[in-house]
């Protein structure tokens, strides 16, 4: 064998052998600078808050720092088409299951959250709660549906927003009692809770984190919670499921994707390290101030939750003529 002809054979499985350990190789070296986490909700929000806890334990097991950037608007519409349309690879989103049901009920949302990004994992889990205030005509559930049945006027409600999961949820218990519901949306959860502990309300469903505190200190009533289970923060309060609604979980959660730009490696890179974030015992304790569990999904389940989710949502709405037509 000639020299020119050994020489051209090693280059090649040079070539090839560097070809296969490449994408490992850009893994690794990956993150470059650091990383930025956008946040579709308020600073200071539930959301923003397990995002900086989230980033501030991921940044040094990927060798890097991470740093929140909030763009709150439009139900996380601003949020997931600025990072959905960005070149940038080391971008992050914060998101939620209202990111399921935006495009379902907004058709110029111009995203979908399973086909337009690259899912890295879902990292906590909480309930929505359906609450009364402490001077309503009912003190539990049982006792809220037979009022709503029996009244003709029927009962207004607060919750997040419109077009939030509380509000379908408010439109699903609606159609199942069945009973008149009337939402009356606010800006937020905390303008939510001004209302029904104002006693210009008497019924809301919200999240627990902004809750949890006016519960335990007897301002507020909860009467039922979204989850498949009972959570651990409110033992003595049922699920919907238990009530009889059959088959009807539908819980908060939070979850981080990224651009289509990001490769697959990084993502599995970033998955992989957020598992390790979701295990550090001192998490449970920070997120159940926020009224939220560490629950680690990687992207296949979460991609599973999104689907079997998308539909549920799309029936909601459908039945209550919110769906984008």
């Amino acid at each position: 064998m000639s020299v020119t002809r050994r020489s051209a054979l090693a280059y090649a499985a040079c070539a090839i052998a560097e070809a296969m350990l490449l994408p490992c190789a850009q893994a690794q070296t990956w993150p470059q600078r650091p990383l930025r986490i956008v946040v579709g909700f308020q600073a200071g929000g539930t959301g923003d808050v397990v995002a900086r806890l989230v980033g501030e334990r991921l940044g040094p097991l990927l060798g890097t720092s991470i740093v929140i950037e909030n763009k709150p608007g439009a139900s996380g519409v601003t949020a997931a088409n600025s990072v959905r349309t960005s070149d940038d690879d080391h971008t992050l989103l914060m998101v939620s299951e209202t990111y399921v049901v935006t495009p379902l009920i907004n058709r110029n949302a111009g995203f979908d959250i399973g086909r337009d990004f690259k899912l890295v994992g879902i990292v906590a889990e909480g309930p929505h709660v359906v609450l009364a205030s402490k001077d309503a005509a009912f003190k539990t559930f049982e006792e809220f549906a037979k009022h709503a049945r029996s009244t003709s006027t029927g009962v207004d409600y607060a919750t997040s927003g419109f077009g939030h999961p509380q509000h379908l949820i408010g439109e699903y218990l609606a159609a199942k009692l069945p009973a008149r519901l009337v939402h009356l949306p606010t800006r937020g959860g905390s303008a939510a809770v001004n209302e029904v502990l104002a006693g210009t309300l008497k019924l809301a469903i919200l999240g627990l984190g902004p809750t949890f505190q006016l519960i335990q200190d007897g301002r507020l009533v909860p009467l039922a919670v979204s989850t498949a289970k009972r959570v651990p923060a409110l033992p003595e309060v049922p699920t919907l499921m238990e009530l009889g609604f059959r088959g009807f979980s539908a819980p908060q959660w939070l979850g981080l994707v990224a651009p289509r730009v990001l490769s697959d490696e990084r993502v599995s890179r970033a998955s992989k390290e957020l598992a390790k974030v979701l295990v550090d015992p001192t998490m449970r304790e920070k997120f159940d101030a926020l009224g939220f569990a560490p629950l680690f999904l990687d992207a296949s389940a979460m991609g599973a939750r999104i689907s079997e989710e998308e539909p549920r949502w799309r029936s909601i709405l459908a039945a209550a003529n919110l769906a984008a037509k």
